[in-house]
């Protein structure tokens, strides 16, 4: 989940936002933070992160390293906004954490079920599939591994086989995917490390608006998606992305164009297969004749969770966007 763009000289990309499903919304253009705001809907329900804890969780650690490092460079935010809300010190305070990571990768946090072959240079051992940089198991293992005792992590997919017996609409599909993620701010107010451009970055989703409350309405109206970019130094990674930027046709915040979710995980832009994001090739997750697809033609990302019953802590495990544990592809 951490790759080159074909677009971008290194994982790049920037995420994040949906649509509605009932009113419109307004938005301005911009680089900068304040140039890129979304002007919120006069009826606005707002999700996520403390914005003040969010800056400092990201400020000392970004931009990530050359390479396939943004899903360690997010890991890490998440890690150092949960030491924030515990009150401890922060975890991670410089750049080259993220080189002790990918290291620390290389001999230990292996599944119950292996690794993948053959190994990089920044997931190592911790990846189930053969990715160039790490796939979302190894980032859901990294958060829960360097986070406080106790704090469990899990990666999420939306496929609209959950769902219904037929595919619906690509945009319904992205606005539904996009719902969860706002759900889950309803159990803990945290950033989530969140799979873009096809698999090819990462970034965290920190906040948002909706119009109406996101626990009544499936999907839900979006009016706003907050992100931080490991593209960029952590004091001006702070991005809003509109409606159709995220389902549609995309943006660029600076790095490189980014297509955001407006195509599925393992999807290169053709929407033809792209091999650096390759399926699981080990334990339960591994595709077959009946279940082709685990990742692929989905949307991804890692969130916190209380899913500890019967051995459910270990974070090999994902789970669908509605929260039901998956037991093949």
């Amino acid at each position: 989940m951490n790759r080159y763009q074909h677009m971008a000289l290194h994982c790049s990309l920037t995420l994040l936002f949906v649509a509605g499903v009932l009113t419109a919304f307004t938005w301005s253009r911009g680089h900068s933070a304040a140039a890129n705001a979304i002007t919120p809907h006069s009826t606005s329900y707002y999700y996520g992160t403390n914005g003040t804890e969010m800056a400092a969780a990201v400020q000392n650690i970004w931009p990530q390293q050359v390479g396939p490092y943004c899903a360690i460079a997010t890991a890490m935010g998440v890690v150092n906004y949960v030491d924030e809300e515990d009150h401890v010190k922060l975890r991670f305070t410089s750049r080259n954490d993220q080189k002790t990571i990918a290291t620390a990768d290389q001999k230990s946090g292996a599944s119950q079920w292996g690794y993948a072959k053959p190994i990089n240079s920044t997931a190592g051992i911790t990846n189930i599939a053969p990715d160039r940089g790490i796939d979302p198991r190894s980032a859901a293992y990294i958060q829960e591994r360097y986070a406080p005792p106790g704090t469990i992590f899990h990666n999420y997919i939306y496929r609209w086989q959950f769902h219904y017996p037929q595919a619906p609409k690509y945009r319904w599909q992205t606005w539904q995917a996009t719902t969860s993620l706002f759900r889950a701010w309803l159990s803990y107010a945290e950033p989530m490390s969140v799979i873009i451009n096809g698999g090819e970055h990462s970034i965290l989703v920190s906040g948002g608006w909706t119009t109406a409350p996101a626990d009544k309405y499936y999907p839900v109206n979006v009016t706003g998606v907050i992100i931080r970019d490991p593209e960029f130094a952590g004091t001006v990674s702070r991005f809003e992305v509109d409606n159709d930027a995220w389902t549609n046709h995309g943006t660029d915040f600076g790095a490189g164009y980014y297509t955001l979710w407006s195509r599925f995980y393992g999807q290169n832009v053709d929407h033809s297969v792209n091999h650096d994001d390759p399926e699981p090739t080990v334990g339960i997750y591994k595709p077959g004749t009946k279940t082709p697809d685990h990742w692929y033609q989905g949307f991804s990302w890692i969130r916190r969770d209380a899913n500890s019953a019967n051995g459910l802590s270990n974070p090999d495990w994902a789970f669908t966007d509605l929260g039901k544990e998956l037991t093949a592809p």
